[in-house]
Parts: C-alpha cells; structure tokens; sequence
C-alpha cells in the first residue's frame, strides 16, 4: 500500500477531552443523533445482506416448485417483490425527514 505522507504515532492515546466539551451540544439532539445511529447500522446491515438476497433471487428463479404453488404470497417470485420491498423502504426513508421536522 502506498504511504500518504502522513505519520501516524500507533501508541498515542484517544484526547476524549474534546468529546466531553461536545458532549452538552449533542445532548439537545439526542433523538436525532439515535435515528441516525440506527440509520447507520441498517444500511450497513443492507449491504452486508444484498449478496445473500441476490443469491436468493438466483436460486429462487431456478427452482421448479415455485410455479407450482397456488397461494398468491408464496406464489410471488422473490424478484418480484425484494424490489417492491427496497422501493416502499426508500420511500419511507425519504419522509422520515420531512416527519421530524
């Protein structure tokens, strides 16, 4: 890997000074910063999760059972409704905002 020119000292210690000297400002945005947090975590737990979901797609357009069922939820291909899902969260996440003020 090439070097960025800057040094970095690997034994400093973490200055946690300047966080509690924030500490009173994020307090007022509590809920936010939480939202945020939580925002954060699903759409790293999302892209950890896409491969999968898409192998499932794959396999699901493979599988010969799938044609044969009559209950129209299970009769739904995976890539038929995962897209649907994906567009109904992005429209959700997208109000969120204008929700909190």
């Amino acid at each position: 890997m090439r070097q960025s020119g800057q040094i970095v000292d690997n034994k400093a210690k973490i200055n946690w000074n300047a966080l509690h000297q924030l500490l009173p400002y994020l307090k007022n945005f509590s809920g936010r910063i939480l939202v945020a947090l939580t925002f954060m975590v699903a759409a790293k737990l999302s892209t950890i999760a896409l491969p999968f979901l898409l192998k499932l797609i794959v396999d699901g357009l493979t599988e010969p059972s799938a044609a044969n069922n009559t209950d129209f939820l299970t009769s739904l291909p995976v890539w038929m409704v995962t897209p649907l899902a994906l567009v109904q969260c992005y429209l959700v996440s997208c109000e969120i905002p204008y929700l909190a003020g």
